[in-house]
């Protein structure tokens, strides 16, 4: 009896949200039907819903944008999302003031010292004059620490090469990469942010890798209770639990390294968390996101978000170009060719980055795979905050937007047979490399990721260090696994990560 008077009371608090929420806007976008309170999820096909996962979001985008072209829009319960499958449309939506801000994501936005008013701390998730006080900030300080200069790609080639002598340690033998990889560039950012560097079998290190890596796999889509009734759902949802604690992890960390850098202050430290704690010491306003404990907080979610940005989605890059170049091992047979002839066959004279001026086909391969694997498949929404017509589309006040970046990364109106992956379709006739504006692996607008230098600097540097080294062989009893988009029905989040595999490393010098 009690069970069934919950049940009532939570269906009255339901339609009750519903009857006295927002209206719905008007003059969407095509899209597919909706019904009151859980808006278009039964007209999802099954093969996107995911048992105990929700939707396959990537996939479902792809759906949607074949089907109802290149501006179209969903309801994901009571909340409006359209969704932009065209590059030139997105371009111009994202550069758009109206469409800077985030969305409420509550009750995920308490993991990051949120507000009863749903606003958060931060780069990534934060809105208003919050974020663009703390993005102006850390763009201006990571181009003073160097973010082009000498000493930060001393730091990154120091790092390639302890991998590549932890990695001789294993050669002739099948090994999985994914994680060796992740822990060097995670500490290659450490050392540029934190200050310290970390050995590779380091505990510290191994517990920042692996709490970045559960909380993007545990990113997705938010749930209809989530969505509907926010204090329901964080109280009786697992999920919302396991969530929390692992982001937790994340911010004990990072607190942890602020605090030793607060119990050790001096004008001779010069990495970001030390110019971060300056900054705060000049705020004494309260309404300030650098102000006091807030400025505290705002530096961990900080720190978190440009780990984030900086290291995994690089790392993740990194593996699945080793994955296309053993389903491709003539590719590989051409890098080697060109870094023989630019760069040399020295260890001690690894690639830099003077040589990637003259290193066209690396380019070609690396703009390659950033398109075939378009990690972030449609990156953090972005909210509509007054009507807004973008060329004859018009994006009402209220709704969330998201990129398709996936099928803007496989438009056969832009890209000849996208699922192959070929280099070539970035060299002019010269055979030199041309950049396209259709491959945008860190978005566009005013929001695009405020690491693409350093994560493009890393992600160049480490594989371009790790082929001069090695070459990549599949080993003799191993199946390649599958690398097509539609074959991809485990990556569901914010990332999409490679299928495993493992790789046999043979010295080339």
């Amino acid at each position: 009896m009690w069970v069934l008077l919950a049940l009532l009371v939570l269906f009255c608090a339901v339609i009750a949200r519903f009857a006295t929420g927002p209206k719905g806007p008007t003059r969407l976008p095509p899209g597919p039907p909706r019904v009151p309170i859980i808006g278009s999820i039964p007209f999802v096909p099954r093969e996107f819903r995911i048992k105990g996962r929700g939707l396959h979001t990537p996939k479902l985008f792809h759906y949607l944008a074949r089907k109802y072209g290149p501006v179209c829009h969903i309801w994901l319960g009571p909340v409006p999302t359209i969704v932009i499958s065209d590059a030139k449309i997105l371009r111009e939506a994202f550069k758009s003031n109206n469409m800077s801000s985030r969305p409420i994501m509550k009750p995920f936005h308490e993991f990051r010292y949120g507000s009863q008013d749903g606003t958060q701390r931060g780069l990534v998730l934060s809105s208003g004059k919050e974020w663009e006080d703390q993005r102006k900030f850390t763009i201006k300080q990571l181009k003073g620490l160097g973010l082009a200069r000498k000493s930060m790609e001393s730091m990154i080639l120091y790092e390639i090469g302890q991998l590549a002598d932890l990695l001789t340690e294993e050669l002739d033998e099948p090994i999985d990469l994914c994680f060796k990889t992740n822990l060097s560039v995670v500490n290659a950012l450490w050392m540029i942010l934190v200050g310290e560097r970390l050995s590779l079998d380091d505990q510290r290190l191994i517990r920042i890798v692996q709490s970045i890596e559960n909380v993007l796999k545990s990113a997705q889509v938010a749930s209809l209770l989530a969505l509907l009734l926010p204090n329901v759902f964080k109280m009786i949802s697992p999920r919302f639990e396991r969530a929390k604690v692992m982001f937790e992890e994340c911010k004990s960390l990072m607190r942890t390294a602020i605090n030793a850098h607060i119990a050790s202050r001096d004008d001779n430290n010069s990495d970001f968390i030390h110019v971060y704690l300056n900054e705060i010491d000049q705020h004494d306003l309260e309404s300030s996101s650098f102000c006091g404990e807030k400025g505290l907080q705002s530096l961990e979610i900080v720190l978190i978000d440009l780990f984030i940005g900086g290291s995994e989605t690089t790392s993740t890059s990194i593996n699945w170009t080793i994955l296309y170049l053993l389903h491709n091992p003539e590719v590989q047979d051409k890098i080697h060719a060109e870094l023989d002839r630019v760069v040399g066959r020295s260890r001690d004279d690894p690639p830099n980055l003077c040589h990637n001026l003259e290193l066209d086909y690396m380019n070609a391969v690396i703009a390659e795979s950033m398109r075939k694997s378009t990690v972030v498949s449609s990156g953090v929404p972005h909210h509509v905050d007054e009507d807004t017509w973008i060329g004859d589309y018009f994006f009402p006040r209220g709704t969330s937007v998201m990129a398709n970046l996936t099928y803007i990364h496989h438009d056969p109106q832009l890209w000849e047979n996208p699922e192959e992956f070929n280099p070539d379709r970035f060299l002019g006739p010269s055979g030199h490399f041309v950049a396209s504006p259709n491959v945008m692996p860190f978005s566009v607008g005013k929001r695009f990721c405020l690491g693409k230098e350093l994560a493009e600097q890393e992600f160049y540097l480490f594989l371009s260090g790790l082929l001069h080294r090695f070459r990549f062989e599949n080993p003799p009893d191993q199946d390649l696994p599958n690398i097509s988009f539609c074959h991809d029905d485990v990556n569901t989040g914010f990332l999409r990560y490679p299928p495993s595999y493992n790789v046999i490393l043979r010295p080339r010098f």
